[in-house]
């Protein structure tokens, strides 16, 4: 029977803690984001929606093991699921409706620098930058 000793050095005992800090900042930056909007500000309806999604998952969970007398009354699971579905899918919609704004907002910028776009060029021009080129 052999027995291998594994010498643990002081270098290896900080490289590991180097990564488990290393790990633990970019999970506590990923659920920060989770309750971000998309210009980066907090935004009140992920966080209900994420917690009430929460409090829904862990009381089916608890409910699962217990007897039924002790279970919630229907109607407030389906309130909280209403509550739960609703402040998520609006923030999905809100995103959306901000890519579509920022979409908007390039075309118009687009047409505009179209537009400014001058050239001297004779009336058979061909340069592509003017409006009488594009007609």
């Amino acid at each position: 029977m052999n027995i291998y000793k594994v010498k643990i050095t002081n270098n290896h005992m900080k490289n590991v803690f180097s990564s488990i800090k290393e790990h633990s900042k970019a999970l506590g930056a990923w659920i920060a984001g989770l309750f971000k909007d998309e210009s980066g500000h907090p935004s009140s309806k992920r966080f209900v929606g994420i917690v009430a999604s929460l409090t829904l998952c862990i009381t089916m969970y608890r409910n699962s093991y217990s007897a039924i007398d002790i279970a919630p009354a229907e109607y407030l699971v389906n309130a909280v699921a209403l509550l739960a579905f609703s402040t998520l899918g609006l923030s999905s919609v809100d995103k959306f409706v901000k890519s579509r704004k920022d979409m908007h907002a390039a075309t118009k910028a687009n047409e505009a620098q179209a537009e400014s776009a001058t050239c001297d060029c004779p009336e058979g021009c061909t340069c592509g930058n003017c409006n009488r080129c594009q007609a």
